[in-house]
């Protein structure tokens, strides 16, 4: 059985125009309103958004307020006012535009976000870290002890030891001190380069301190009957240069080294070999030129 074009035609126009009657309870073919308190509405599709905005009047334009705008469809409901013949269905039984009558569940807003979950991990964070260095601290304390310790012991080991080598070396000090022995020291005119050095040996003790000390003497004034120092050089305030111990007596010559006017004396080395002697002083009166005296 054949069937016309033309019939085939009206049979998709039927099936086309029902499926255009076919209610839209959930508003899938429209757009649906923003919930705000008030009823939802299903506006059509071609609108864009559901709602009261500026041109939602005039959409595409044409005269589209009871298509559009939501507070406009909402007033058109049936049964609330609006003509009959115009009134607006409930989209269970109707098409957008239309009165929604199943509620949209409105998206449930959680008391828990993601600023609560960071506060939370940070509090936990911190527990956990406190928590693993007390654990960390307790498990290092026996060795942070014996360390402690051991470095106490250490210490007081190395405070002992210094305090033995600074008793011991005291005990050598007075030792060598109170021992006898020949001194041997060499001094010289600083202020000529071709002066040589004079050398001195004499009997003293282990812990003597020798210096080079002024006292007026005859022949650095240039009277003493024996000998005198140059004439260029003679003064009645004249002092000669001698070599004196730490308790201020004259060792090593009679006589001065140089005259205070001659230029500075001074101590160049001095060694000490132990041995029995009686030590030696001089008498300060004795200041005449020895011959005798070694000369480098």
């Amino acid at each position: 059985m054949q069937v016309s074009r033309f019939a085939f035609a009206c049979l998709a126009a039927c099936f086309a125009a029902d499926a255009i009657r076919l209610p839209d309870p959930n508003c899938k073919t429209g757009v649906v309103s923003v919930p705000d308190g008030k009823p939802s509405v299903c506006c059509a599709g071609y609108c864009g958004e559901c709602s009261d905005y500026p041109t939602c009047g005039s959409v595409r334009g044409q005269d589209s307020k009871n298509a559009c705008c939501k507070s406009k469809v909402l007033s058109m409901q049936c049964g609330k006012g609006a003509p009959a013949n115009t009134c607006l269905k409930t989209c269970s039984v109707s098409v957008p535009p239309c009165i929604m009558d199943i509620k949209v569940p409105e998206p449930v807003k959680s008391a828990r976000h993601a600023g609560t979950d960071c506060n939370e991990a940070v509090a936990d964070w911190r527990a956990k870290a406190a928590a693993a260095t007390k654990s960390g601290e307790e498990a290092a304390a026996p060795t942070v002890a014996k360390f402690e310790e051991a470095a106490a012991d250490a210490a007081e080991k190395e405070a002992a030891t210094k305090a033995e080598i600074k008793e011991d070396a005291a005990a050598k000090a007075e030792e060598k001190a109170k021992s006898t022995g020949i001194w041997t020291v060499t001094v010289k005119n600083t202020k000529y380069k071709r002066s040589k050095e004079i050398i001195v040996s004499f009997c003293g003790h282990g812990g003597d301190k020798f210096n080079i000390e002024m006292k007026s003497t005859a022949f650095c004034r240039g009277d003493s009957p024996k000998k005198n120092v140059k004439k260029e050089f003679q003064d009645p305030a004249n002092k000669g240069q001698f070599l004196a111990n730490q308790d201020g007596d004259k060792v090593g010559r009679s006589a001065a080294f140089f005259c205070e006017n001659q230029g500075p004396v001074e101590i160049l080395q001095e060694s000490f070999l132990e041995k029995d002697c009686k030590p030696e002083v001089r008498d300060w009166g004795e200041t005449d030129f020895l011959p005798e005296d070694k000369k480098a």
